[in-house]
């Protein structure tokens, strides 16, 4: 028990400010510091961009859809447009919509 004391001791000897100031030891002890987070800190990004990189891998390749027949989609596409045409001729002929701006409408 004494001799953990002791250890403790000496670890607070140095950290504790006696009758010299040593502003070095203190830069050194906060650069020291700001490294050490800082070295953590790229490697916990880099482990997150390896574990997403890996996820997004394996999202990919499992739901990548089955391809559909091509052959029905071409009367569909042909249907869509005809009703857009048919839609346009309406709104140029038989909707009829208020223009507030102009007088008696």
């Amino acid at each position: 028990m004494k001799t953990i004391r002791k250890i403790l001791g000496r670890i607070a000897k140095i950290f504790s400010y006696g009758e010299n100031i040593r502003p070095a030891r203190d830069w050194f002890i906060l650069i020291t510091t700001v490294a050490i987070l800082f070295a953590v800190s790229i490697g916990w990004n880099i482990l997150l961009f390896r574990h997403f990189k890996i996820q997004k891998v394996a999202n990919v390749a499992a739901t990548t859809p089955a391809q559909q027949d091509i052959g029905d989609s071409i009367p569909q596409i042909q249907s869509i447009f005809k009703d857009r045409a048919t839609e346009e001729v309406n709104y140029q002929q038989n909707y009829h919509f208020v223009d507030p701006s102009l007088p008696g409408s």
